[in-house]
């Protein structure tokens, strides 16, 4: 389903975007996200999706979309379990509340344009000897500027 371009969908975009960003200084700062924060803020986007399912007959984001864009979350908490995959749980604990927040076409366009970035910034830096193999990078901040920028493409297409 295509997201109708209204007040809600900005008022969606911009929260995931405060909350992405607030989760990436974080993730900076500390090398970690607040748990407590974060389910906080994913239960308001549940409680949110389930009057928005509940009081309209076309929402936003059906029980459907729900399903699909915490899949995505699964498989990055998933993948954070696996030994050596250098993925952390707040990066998946963080796309759960992405996905209730902006659906799943929006949460996986987020996910592969925070991994351009996070390419197109870490290669070079790798190539050029500044980082290394081991070297932590936090993946969060790559987020935060991808659901800037596909909030700001979404809005002027």
């Amino acid at each position: 389903m295509e997201p109708v371009m209204n007040i809600e969908y900005q008022v969606r975009m911009g929260a995931a975007a405060l909350f992405l960003i607030t989760q990436a200084a974080q993730d900076f700062a500390r090398g970690s996200v607040s748990l407590l924060f974060t389910l906080a803020c994913g239960a308001a986007a549940f409680v949110l999706d389930c009057v928005r399912i509940a009081g309209t007959d076309i929402p936003l984001v059906t029980g459907y979309d729900m399903g699909l864009a915490l899949l995505t979350a699964a498989c990055l908490l998933v993948m954070a379990f696996l030994p050596g995959s250098g993925i952390g749980t707040g990066d998946g604990l963080s796309f759960l509340v992405l996905g209730l927040l902006t659906g799943p076409r929006e949460s996986l366009m987020i996910l592969f344009a925070a991994l351009f970035l996070f390419l197109g910034i870490c290669l070079p830096a790798w190539a050029a000897g500044r980082i290394g193999r081991d070297t932590a990078v936090p993946f969060l901040p790559f987020c935060a500027a991808a659901c800037v920028i596909t909030g700001i493409y979404r809005f002027l297409k």
